[in-house]
């Protein structure tokens, strides 16, 4: 299967899941994909904040991602592969979400091009997010990191808790309290 390109992106993706999806509001805590499950569900949050979460060697979670609103949600490319997601995704806040199924959309999600099944440019996109978003952890200092989500996500600090900016950043809590303190001492 190939990648099919002609008019079509992640605004036509979000259109259609919006035209076609069910809206809902789930609550803080909200588990939308079991980490190592498959999830055949796409999520768009409209409003609101979700995290994702996977299990580390030592069994501890880890926060991989944070996603916030008008972003996609979900374990798209595994879905795609008949594969359990690697990761879970939990509300942050209490959300308002669309969610749409993979395969009950599937004339959708692929398409038939002489005889060939494709599917949309989107899915290159959301790899690449992801892509983006791994490789942050692992090129970027907890500083560079906490930097980058301020300048997305302005009022942070106040809609998620320290504890998970801390854990997403890759610090503990108290580092992340030492370090915001500094910065305030600096700023008088």
């Amino acid at each position: 299967m190939d990648i099919y390109y002609p008019d079509n992106g992640i605004k036509e993706l979000i259109d259609y899941i919006l035209d076609h999806g069910t809206r809902q509001r789930v609550k803080r805590g909200t588990v939308l994909v079991h980490e190592r499950q498959p999830s055949d569900t796409l999520y768009l949050i409209r409003r609101g904040a979700v995290k994702g979460v996977c299990t580390d060697n030592k069994n501890h979670q880890r926060i991989i991602e944070l996603m916030f609103d008008g972003e996609l949600v979900g374990s798209y490319i595994s879905s795609r592969l008949g594969e359990p997601s690697p990761f879970a995704v939990v509300t942050l806040e209490d959300c308002l979400i669309y969610s749409i199924n993979i395969k009950q959309h599937n004339d959708f999600f692929e398409c038939d091009v002489d005889g060939q099944r494709y599917v949309r440019a989107f899915t290159e996109h959301l790899a690449n997010n992801h892509l983006k978003k791994y490789l942050s952890l692992v090129t970027m200092t907890p500083w560079q990191r906490l930097e980058q989500l301020q300048q997305h996500i302005p009022n942070i600090m106040q809609r998620i808790s320290r504890r998970d900016i801390a854990a997403f950043i890759g610090v503990s809590p108290e580092s992340l309290s030492r370090h915001l303190n500094a910065k305030d001492d600096d700023r008088e």
